[in-house]
């Protein structure tokens, strides 16, 4: 038998309200879950089991997962429940101190300060605590931490869930009286939007509102709860010993993990080379001996949305906990080669920008481009192949310019694109932009060095590039073509596979290989694709 009182019947009547408001919601699967977990703890509460937070927790997770069959990978669920498992626990540990101490006890009498304050405290508490159990994931999954959540939550949350929804759900009542009395709270509900929007906007414009970070592993989440809950319940862990040994545990996986990416990103001795599948267009970083980073051209699509610095670049870059590009290079003003380089020269610290000099009239993006260049501050280098290299030795590295010469005029865009051969140790690798067969044979009427272990098809392997006498000259083991999936123009076309083919040259295409990595130590290079690519 059920015990009634006011708390249970409030559960039971709020229940219908619950699904309801998910149906006038939308429907989505995120929203159902939603759903679900509060018809759990409302049932928790119908059979007086409101206490066992952390169960009923578990019990709408194990609801929703076998509802949902892979919502637990879904970024919305993540992030929910590690938020209210924060609270759960940040409310549990932090209980005590809602009440007042004995040296405030007097203070504390006072009806204005008990009415004011604790409820405040409570709303700190519940903040910090979901902030702190989803930070992590927030990191993981957006690569960003928030500095003014909880003054925003402050502000927010108190006009999102009366100011708005209780209009909201009164225009909703009302539509089927009469439209225009449903007009009125509706009307409310935009204007106290809009205040919202106009708060989120003004907060979001502090310095360091928000701030970008590198990418954490799963290990360094883990190791985040688990320091967060030793710290919270370590005067309860017994015996003694055990509490030292945990806490010792913890911070020295921390400090082994720590010196792992400290070594991995600042004491390399090998050169790594990234050929990014931007879709039909070049995004290459490079790794060089020691910790200089450098990113050859930035992808880019007309996409007025979609910006592949953004989303594919810059997620790249903070999973291998790289912070700062050294030196950003454009091969030639092409949409496919400039369009994420913005974003990368606007965050990630760039001291250097080497191009061909040739500019992109009336293209939004390459303005963009250009005017933060000039904003940060970036030094700006037109290299041509007379011309001295500003960095001709990176890390041991040595940077050849091999293409377009100094002064020559009328070559179009592709042909005169930036050629750079990076040479390190016994291997070479030759970076082509998107030259096609005049600059191929200007290459060759130069009598540089051209042969090189590694090539980075020219033009993306169109018919109009990788002519029989270039191949022959550069004899490279593998070549690499930058792709996109289907692309409208048909690239690579199969002659131009098959002479590669003829060659014995290992033909890697980053439509159907992903990503593509080489990694040298000078004497010899390993080839590492994202996932197997189809014959």
């Amino acid at each position: 038998m059920i015990d009634w009182s006011v708390p249970k019947l409030a559960a039971v009547l709020t229940v219908p309200v619950v699904l309801v408001y998910a149906v006038l919601a939308g429907g989505s699967v995120s929203t159902w879950r939603a759903a679900t977990m509060a018809c759990v703890f409302l049932g928790a509460i119908l059979f007086d089991q409101k206490e066992e937070g952390v169960r009923s927790l578990a019990l709408a997770a194990l609801i929703i997962c076998t509802l949902w069959p892979g919502a637990v990978f879904d970024a919305s669920f993540q992030l929910s429940f590690a938020a209210v498992l924060g609270i759960l626990v940040g409310l549990h540990r932090f209980r005590a101190a809602q009440e007042p101490s004995e040296e405030t006890e007097a203070w504390w009498q006072q009806d204005w300060a008990r009415r004011l304050v604790r409820p405040l405290r409570l709303f700190c508490v519940v903040s910090l605590s979901a902030m702190a159990g989803s930070l992590p994931l927030v990191a993981l999954h957006f690569h960003t931490v928030s500095f003014v959540g909880l003054l925003a939550n402050l502000l927010i949350v108190p006009l999102l869930g009366s100011c708005v929804i209780v209009p909201g759900l009164a225009a909703a009542a009302l539509l089927a009286v009469n439209v225009w009395a449903a007009a009125l709270p509706v009307k409310l509900a935009g204007l106290i939007i809009w205040v919202m929007v106009w708060l989120v906007e003004t907060l979001a414009a502090f310095p360091y509102a928000a701030t970008y970070v590198v990418t954490p592993t799963l290990f360094e989440v883990a190791l985040f709860y688990g320091l967060c809950v030793t710290l919270l319940f370590f005067s309860r862990i017994n015996p003694p010993a055990l509490r030292k040994t945990v806490l010792a545990c913890l911070l020295g996986a921390i400090l082994l993990d720590g010196g792992y990416w400290i070594a991995q990103r600042y004491f390399r001795t090998d050169l790594r080379v990234t050929f990014l599948d931007v879709g039909q267009g070049d995004a290459t970083v490079i790794e060089f001996p020691g910790s200089h980073v450098m990113v050859i051209d930035g992808g880019g699509f007309l996409s007025q949305t979609f910006d592949s610095g953004e989303a594919i670049l810059a997620p790249f870059l903070w999973q291998k906990k790289i912070g700062r590009v050294d030196t950003l290079v454009l091969t030639h003003p092409h949409l496919d080669h400039y369009g994420g380089l913005e974003f990368l020269a606007r965050h990630f610290g760039v001291t250097a920008f080497w191009s061909n000099g040739k500019q992109s009239k009336g293209s939004r993006s390459f303005t963009a481009l250009d005017e933060t260049l000039t904003e940060r501050g970036i030094e700006t280098h037109v290299l041509c192949r007379s011309a001295a290299v500003p960095a001709p030795k990176i890390g041991g590295v040595r940077i050849q310019v091999l293409h377009p010469p100094c002064g020559r005029t009328g070559l179009d865009t592709n042909n005169s694109s930036l050629v750079l051969r990076l040479s390190h140790g016994d291997v070479d690798m030759l970076l082509t932009g998107d030259i096609e067969a005049t600059a191929e044979d200007m290459l060759l009427s130069a009598r540089e060095p051209l042969d090189s272990e590694v090539l980075k098809v020219p033009h993306h392997g169109s018919g109009t590039s990788s002519s029989p006498r270039f191949l022959e000259a550069v004899s490279p083991d593998v070549a690499v073509a930058s792709l996109g999936h289907l692309n409208r123009f048909d690239f690579p076309p199969p002659e131009v596979v098959e002479r590669y083919e003829r060659h014995g040259v290992e033909f890697l295409r980053t439509d159907t290989a992903g990503a593509v990595t080489i990694t040298s130590d000078g004497r010899g290079y390993r080839v590492a694709i994202t996932r197997q690519q189809k014959r």
